[in-house]
């Protein structure tokens, strides 16, 4: 069929797996959000802390829904599963098909508001309240140690 310019319509739009997903597949250290971590606004934070420690970024199947990023770093049943020797749950409700990509995690530490959070059950260390009050603290006092896991894997 010959093709004659500006008429021409996306219909659909495929992507193979990228660099991305891969990493994330591989990562020692990641930093999972999920809804309660407040929204699209709050990604730039996110992403800054996690490039900070040498961690990837995971998401929760409602936030791939929401498109705030890609689907290629959802983890559980309809994603990734992954291996990371420290997990970081960052407003994660902490659902089934989330969890069971979970399930090689060496250490999982959750953060989320909700004291009755599902994550917390499949965490080794919880902290109640909002990501914001404890995440860069927390982070802060890790930094040595998870850099070192980060740098080691590469």
């Amino acid at each position: 069929v010959p093709f004659d310019g500006p008429d021409v319509r996306l219909l659909k739009e495929e992507f193979q797996e990228d660099e991305v997903g891969l990493i994330l597949a591989n990562a020692p250290v990641v930093l999972g959000v999920g809804m309660g971590f407040g929204g699209v606004e709050n990604l730039a934070k996110i992403q800054e802390m996690a490039r900070s420690i040498g961690a990837s970024i995971a998401i929760t199947r409602d936030v791939a829904h929401e498109g705030w990023l890609p689907q290629q770093v959802q983890v559980g049943i309809s994603g990734r599963t992954i291996a990371p020797t420290v997990y970081l749950a960052v407003g994660i409700r902490g659902a089934f098909n989330h969890t069971v990509g979970l399930q090689r995690a060496g250490v999982i530490i959750s953060i989320n508001q909700n004291r009755r959070a599902v994550m917390f059950r499949s965490s080794d260390f919880g902290i109640v309240g909002t990501w914001e009050e404890f995440l860069p603290p927390l982070i802060e006092e890790l930094r040595p140690i998870l850099l070192e896991l980060s740098s080691v894997a590469k």
